[in-house]
């Protein structure tokens, strides 16, 4: 059985010049909206799975409300290296959706699936409303009052 080294939404994933993937714009568990429908033009779903040497594993990608019934469904299948080489391998699969629609603020879900068994989810939810604001990042600047 595939295991799973990570599972993300993005805005985009690829493998860079070093053979290593690459994530751009990694979403948090939250996506804002000012206003629905909110519709987001591309999302892609970074996935690292690890198979053994000789197996081939077949993924099922869902996605829909947690727990609920899959809106989109995808089967994926990923070969792990030769037997007699390395043991097992890390496939990366930067697999981009297109275009998605919400019409209200929900939870959606990404699982994965095999053999009938979930391997790994993650939700993102998408709230009405502007993102807290966080603090800036390293030491504040002096007070040129002091």
């Amino acid at each position: 059985m595939a295991s799973i080294e990570f599972l993300h939404f993005c805005e985009h994933a690829f493998w860079d010049s070093r053979g290593q993937p690459c994530l751009i714009g990694v979403i948090g568990s939250d996506v804002y909206a000012a206003s629905f429908p909110l519709r987001i033009a591309s999302l892609t779903i970074a996935i690292a799975v690890r198979v053994s040497a000789g197996d081939t594993a077949r993924i099922r990608l869902e996605l829909g409300p947690p727990s609920g019934d899959a809106e989109r469904a995808w089967n994926l299948s990923v070969p792990g290296p030769p037997k007699g080489g390395q043991a097992d391998a890390v496939a990366f699969l930067p697999f981009r959706t297109l275009a998605l629609v919400f019409d209200r603020p929900l939870t959606v879900e990404a699982r994965l699936i095999e053999d009938g068994q979930v391997l790994a989810t993650k939700a993102m939810r998408i709230i009405m409303g502007d993102p807290p604001r966080r603090s800036p990042i390293g030491p504040s600047p002096p007070d040129p009052h002091q």
